[in-house]
């Protein structure tokens, strides 16, 4: 409770309508019923069920709304100071601009502060966010190269691979080697068995010339009986 409106309040008799004193503002203001003032309300000026409201509409650079106290007044908004050299409002400095949420400019936040689309808010110039996308596209063009690099050199493999002649050996290749395992075969057989035959003929010869052999023998041809 400021002491000047108190000091005021026992000066002056207090009202259940009419003009009242607003205090510091040292102007006229008016006594409404209570809850009603959309203003600088200032205690102890009128009568039981009254109050001292002080209507003065403002403007400042975030928007239009009601002169009113900082201290003790409901905004539903943000207060703001204006320019010093031209105050929106008259009094001290506890008599503000109450601007609601509604009615604030495009632009500004609810903490009394412009809205920038710069970068300053998140501390990165122009050149750094630059230099930041600059660098994630250059790494996605150097994977992507390196991508078509590997994939090109495995095309190229699979196509020197499937270049390469594969020797498949035909039937008739297939069966002269079958032919020809099976005649070093019955070769075989047949040498062992001319050589046995040739044998055989040997001694056929020998025993139609008994006597030659049974003189080498040293075997009479008589009896059969050596000398």
């Amino acid at each position: 409770m400021n002491m000047m409106d108190e000091d005021l309040g026992l000066l002056f008799p207090r009202q259940s309508s009419g003009t009242c004193s607003a205090g510091s503002i040292a102007e006229e203001a008016t006594c409404v019923p209570e809850s009603t003032c959309d203003g600088a309300i200032f205690p102890n000026q009128c009568g039981t069920g009254s109050e001292c409201c002080f209507i003065r509409p403002c403007s400042v650079s975030e928007g239009s709304g009601m002169c009113k106290n900082d201290t003790r007044d409901a905004c539903g908004g943000v207060f703001y100071t204006g320019d010093i050299s031209k105050a929106p409002c008259p009094g001290d400095s506890t008599i503000r601009c109450c601007v609601t949420f509604e009615n604030m400019n495009n632009g500004t936040n609810g903490d009394g502060s412009s809205n920038s689309s710069d970068s300053s808010s998140s501390g990165l110039t122009s050149s750094q966010i630059g230099g930041i996308v600059g660098g994630v596209v250059g790494g996605v063009i150097v994977l992507a190269a390196l991508f078509l690099v590997f994939s090109f050199g495995y095309w190229r493999k699979r196509q020197r691979d499937r270049q390469i002649p594969v020797e498949i050996p035909s039937g008739r290749d297939r069966k002269e080697e079958e032919n020809s395992g099976q005649g070093r075969f019955m070769s075989e057989v047949e040498a062992r068995e001319v050589g046995e035959l040739d044998a055989g003929n040997e001694r056929r010869e020998l025993d139609e010339h008994g006597q030659a052999v049974y003189e080498l023998e040293g075997v009479s041809p008589v009896d059969g009986r050596k000398r």
